[in-house]
């Protein structure tokens, strides 16, 4: 006797295009300089333009605002790495 199991292959689809549109909206890492942050961290996670320092420099703070934007879809976050000049 042979078991059909339509609803698990129906399953398999349904998770696959719900990740799908999970999956529009990545993360990006952004890798910026700046000597003027006295953070104690050189990592951050911005999720909206309220969560950029105030610290950084103007051209960095513009940088971070037009990658929230993103392309087609905005990212979930940016990751913000911070090295030194």
């Amino acid at each position: 006797m042979k078991l059909k199991l339509p609803s698990l292959k129906i399953e398999f689809k349904t998770r696959g295009a719900t990740a799908i549109r999970r999956g529009e909206r990545g993360i990006v890492a952004l890798i910026i300089e700046d000597n003027l942050v006295p953070l104690s961290t050189d990592k951050i996670e911005v999720v909206t333009p309220a969560d950029i320092p105030e610290s950084l420099s103007k051209e960095n703070k513009k940088q971070i605002e037009l990658t929230l934007m993103g392309y087609i879809t905005p990212p979930k976050k940016v990751i913000v790495c911070i090295v030194d000049k």
